[in-house]
């Protein structure tokens, strides 16, 4: 009965401890003005890619926030492959863009929402 009260004691305490450290990880960003977030992907340099009400580009730390296409999409899935291609997941189609968001192709049409997107090097 011993062991099973000090077990718990050091199970608290664990717990205890690791939601300290995760309250320091964490940080609220602001998004753009109504904005509602569906989708993030993260280039390899750091910039972050939003879909939301079309797609958002962040290159300081999501500080800012600036519209890049696809407006009136609602970009439900995203995904930027090591090229730089962002790719972007709407209720039934692909889009890619290949010069950071500057224009946009479809490349991909389904009957379905593109809930999820991964890319791969090789194309």
């Amino acid at each position: 009965m011993k062991n099973k009260y000090l077990l718990l004691l050091i199970s608290i305490l664990c717990l205890l401890s690791f939601n300290s450290i995760a309250q320091d990880f964490w940080e609220i960003i602001p998004t753009p003005d109504s904005a509602n977030l569906r989708s993030i992907a993260i280039h390899a340099n750091g910039d972050i890619f939003l879909g939301s009400n079309g797609v958002y580009l962040s290159q300081d730390d999501g500080m800012t926030w600036e519209f890049i296409g696809l407006f009136g999409y609602n970009i439900k899935s995203m995904d930027v492959d090591s090229s730089g291609n962002i790719f972007a997941g709407t209720l039934a189609r692909i889009y890619k863009s290949s010069d950071y968001g500057e224009s946009w192709e479809m490349v991909h049409f389904v009957l379905a929402n593109i809930l999820s997107i991964c890319s791969r090097d090789n194309g």
